[in-house]
C-alpha cells in the first residue's frame, strides 16, 4: 500500500466487509462453519483497515465510523500489542557500572 493507492485499497476492503457481513446473516442459521469462518475474514479485514488508518492517518476519516461498528465485539482484537521491558539490560548495565567503579 502507498499513499497513491491507499483510496483504492480502503474502497476495496470496505465493500468486501459488507459483502462478508450479508454471508455471514445469512449463514447463522444454516452453517456454523461457514459462519466462522466468514467471522474469522471479517475480523482479519478490520484489522486491515485499522492498520492501514494507522498507517496512513489521512484515511482514517473514512474508516473510523466502519470501526466504530466493531468496537465492542470481543471477537476482534485490533489493540496493538503492549511492549515488552526487559528490566535485565538496565541492571546489567548498571552492574557493569559498579564493576567499573571497583577499579
Amino acid at each position: 500500500a502507498s499513499s497513491n493507492n491507499i483510496n483504492d485499497i480502503i474502497s476495496c476492503l470496505k465493500k468486501e466487509i459488507i459483502s462478508i457481513n450479508n454471508s455471514i446473516s445469512l449463514s447463522v442459521d444454516q452453517d456454523i462453519t461457514t459462519s466462522r469462518n466468514n467471522i474469522e475474514y471479517r475480523n482479519l479485514l478490520v484489522q486491515t483497515i485499522h492498520e492501514c488508518a494507522v498507517k496512513f492517518p489521512n484515511i482514517a476519516s473514512q474508516v473510523v465510523h466502519l470501526l466504530m461498528n466493531y468496537l465492542g465485539d470481543e471477537s476482534i482484537d485490533i489493540a496493538p500489542s503492549k511492549p515488552t521491558v526487559d528490566n535485565n539490560v538496565d541492571n546489567n548495565n548498571n552492574d557493569k557500572d559498579k564493576d567499573d567503579d571497583d577499579d
